[in-house]
């Protein structure tokens, strides 16, 4: 959809070639588990099959983004275009609640033939989803901050987010009965370990990554 207006024709377009680097992905994607890793898998007492079935993309991803890392965008590019995403999710969410009644009307006689409902409807379900996805940005935003900057900082979130992930799947399948996130961040830990892949050592480290998004 183009939007259309004085304040939306100031919003930057991105570029080919911002695009090009922010979907970058290199080559085949290996989802292979190294077999001290799949050894951990194998001796747990959870889904197995739906764990290895998370890790192994997931593994992938990470990956992938260690080895790009150095021919993405810069972090404060990034960051300047998910700022501008922001912007477009505000301008979005007012034209969404702004339709002018003329266009409403046609609009509601639309939906009600197709689905029983109304532009009202489609405009609050509207406004929720674009008021979480800027509420998430915001957050993402503020997390990526602290990388500006920083030598290796591309590597050491894509670890970071892996094992953040991780852990929380982890916990999802386990059982949840007391000690759970204790018992997560240990598999996760130790899954990752097993990898190759080097994280704090100390399990109250570990479990900061999740806290306070990956400081160590």
């Amino acid at each position: 959809m183009t939007i259309k207006g004085e304040r939306a024709d100031n919003i930057r377009k991105m570029t080919p070639e911002e695009s090009r680097l922010l979907r970058l992905r290199g080559g085949a994607v290996d989802e292979s588990i190294p077999a001290e890793a799949a050894q951990i898998l194998a001796g747990l007492e959870l889904d197995v099959d739906a764990l290895g079935a998370f890790f192994g993309p997931r593994l992938a991803r990470y990956r992938e983004g260690v080895e790009d890392a150095s021919e993405r965008l810069p972090v404060a590019k990034e960051i300047q275009l998910a700022e501008e995403t922001c912007e477009l999710i505000n301008e979005l969410r007012e034209r969404v609640a702004s339709v002018p009644d003329i266009v409403r009307v046609g609009a509601d006689m639309a939906l009600w033939q197709r689905q029983n409902q109304t532009w009202f409807h489609v405009e609050h379900r509207l406004a929720k989803e674009l008021d979480e996805a800027w509420m998430a940005l915001q957050i993402g935003i503020k997390e990526a901050e602290r990388f500006k900057g920083r030598s290796g900082a591309k590597s050491q979130w894509a670890r970071d987010g892996l094992a953040v992930d991780t852990m929380a799947e982890v916990e999802r399948l386990l059982p949840r009965v007391h000690g759970a996130k204790t018992k997560a961040a240990r598999i996760a830990r130790d899954l990752l370990k097993a990898c190759g892949i080097q994280v704090p050592e100390d399990l109250k480290d570990f479990r900061r990554l999740r806290k306070e998004g990956g400081k160590n």
